[in-house]
Formats: C-alpha cells, sequence, structure tokens
C-alpha cells in the first residue's frame, strides 16, 4: 500500500500483473469505501453504509470504463482483472477519507491523489505512455467526480 500511495510505477506493474493481489486490492477499496463513508456518521449507519457501496461501485465503474477505453478504443493490452488490481490499489489516497470529519480539504486531497495513481495503475496495467493513461483515467473517473459534485453541492 505503501508503494501504491507513493505512486511507485513498478508496484502498479506489480499488481497488476499477479492474481494473488485481487483480495488485496479489492480490501484496499473496501477501506477505502469505509473511509469515504465517515463523513455520514453523524447520519447513522445506513447513510454510512449506503456511502461505502456507492464509493464500491465507482470503483467498478471506474475499472468498467477504462477498460473500454483504454483497451478497446485507445489499444492499451490491460485485462479487466488487471485493471481491476491496479485501480484497487489507486484507492489507497482515498483512506485518508476518514479524516474528513476533522481535516478540511481532505477531500479534494484525496481524490486528486487516487486520480495521479488511477493515471499511473492505467499507464501500468495497460501498457501505454502517460497521456493516454490520463484520458483513460479521467474518462473513469469523471462521472463519479460529477455525481459528487451534483449531491455534495
Amino acid at each position: 500500500m505503501y508503494g501504491a500511495a507513493i505512486l511507485r510505477a513498478a508496484v502498479y506493474d506489480e499488481v497488476s500483473g499477479d492474481r494473488r493481489a485481487t483480495l488485496q486490492a479489492t480490501l484496499v477499496v473496501v477501506l477505502a469505501s469505509l473511509a469515504a463513508s465517515t463523513q455520514d456518521y453523524g447520519l447513522g449507519w445506513v447513510p454510512m453504509a449506503w456511502v461505502a457501496g456507492v464509493s464500491v461501485l465507482q470503483w467498478l465503474f471506474w475499472v468498467l470504463i477504462a477498460y473500454e477505453v483504454g483497451c478497446d478504443l485507445l489499444g492499451g493490452d490491460a485485462t479487466p482483472g488487471s485493471l481491476m488490481r491496479a485501480l484497487g490499489f489507486a484507492r489507497v489516497p482515498g483512506i485518508l477519507l476518514v479524516l474528513g470529519p476533522v481535516v478540511g480539504g481532505v477531500h479534494f486531497l484525496a481524490h486528486l491523489w487516487t486520480f495521479a495513481a488511477g493515471v499511473i495503475a492505467v499507464r501500468q496495467a495497460c501498457g501505454f505512455g502517460t497521456l493516454r493513461a490520463f484520458v483513460t483515467a479521467l474518462c473513469g473517473i469523471a462521472p463519479y467526480w460529477i455525481v459528487i459534485f451534483l449531491v455534495l453541492n
């Protein structure tokens, strides 16, 4: 997780190619999703569970869109599993969202950091340059950001 958090490309290479890392990537997504739900602590467990579930679904949509854009449109060579693992580890900065209720601005920082990690994850998993990885990651995460903007503002 540390290597993924400091955006070490070799970590994303390793996890995208290692099927044994699937459980670890899933656990990272669950932790980040639970951290995202802490913003709704005062509303009770049901809203927290809802936010956590939506966060996991966002990751799945990010993977799906990144696969379609990166592999089908831009010629990347990732498999759905390799993208799931790489983008799962890209969610490590989302664990900082647990600080959201007490630290201002952490949401913006965590989302920006997650996006940067996502660009590296897509680049390493798909085997192409940074510009195509940026476009791919942006296409995948933009719908989530739009929903957050519309719901939270």
